[in-house]
């Protein structure tokens, strides 16, 4: 794969060097190819957000499904979302059973996110 042979030469490029500081990893990170350099974004602090107030909103501990049963998330293997049906998403925790079928509130949605926005202009400033 592509990225097995970029942190091979990022690799090879750290054996040569000595890191002391974070920021010059972008440094060797750069100087790993000779003829096409790869190119480095750095990103500040803000750059990064914690979306777990956004899940914790949107999805509470306890969702249950349109038949009154608990989903349980850590065994979900299948998330299915349809255009025709945009009102409700599906979850499989089995291969072989049927989908169970979760309503979506919009509203909650809308007021999730305006929420999660707040919060990030609250923790920037």
């Amino acid at each position: 794969m592509e990225s097995d042979s970029v942190h091979a030469a990022v690799e090879n490029t750290k054996r040569r060097t000595s890191v002391f500081v974070p920021s010059k990893w972008d440094t060797i990170v750069r100087l790993a190819r000779k003829k096409k350099t790869y190119t480095v974004v750095p990103m500040k602090h803000y750059d990064f957000h914690d979306l777990k107030c956004l899940a914790k909103s949107l999805f509470p501990q306890n969702i249950i499904d349109l038949e009154g049963r608990r989903i349980q998330w850590m065994k979900v293997k299948w998330l299915q979302f349809r255009k025709a049906d945009i009102s409700n998403f599906y979850v499989k925790h089995d291969f072989d059973k049927e989908f169970q079928c979760i309503k979506i509130s919009h509203e909650k949605v809308f007021l999730s996110v305006q929420s999660y926005h707040d919060c990030i202009l609250r923790n920037c400033q």
